[in-house]
């Protein structure tokens, strides 16, 4: 079955599907390999750090205190913090005002 936007169904399915990402996420939400090892690399060089995800704000927060990262992260910026997610360069050039660093001077991994 496939649906757009413009279907009935549409706008009940999406958020059914949301609940219950909501109700697991926390369960199943864990660093990438390696993650933590670099962010305490930057950290012990005094260099500021992001998260740019696409995740709605609903979900980011609670995930992001759940991993521990809300104290260390610069800056957090969620799928819907901008009008455009990504790919699109807004939240990552969001993130570089928020940091206050040019973006030609940011890496994106």
């Amino acid at each position: 079955m496939s649906l757009s936007k413009g279907d009935a169904d549409y706008e009940p399915l999406r958020e059914a599907f949301l609940a219950y990402y909501e109700r697991g996420m926390l369960g199943q939400s864990r660093l990438f390999d390696g993650a933590e090892m670099v962010f305490n690399e930057l950290e012990r060089r005094g260099l500021p750090w992001g998260i740019v995800t696409n995740k709605f704000s609903r979900f980011t927060g609670p995930v992001v205190q759940a991993l521990a990262l809300a104290e260390r992260a610069a800056t957090v910026v969620s799928g819907d913090t901008t009008p455009t997610p990504k790919p699109h360069p807004a939240p990552l050039l969001h993130a570089a005002r928020e940091l206050h660093i040019a973006p030609t001077r940011c890496m994106y991994v």
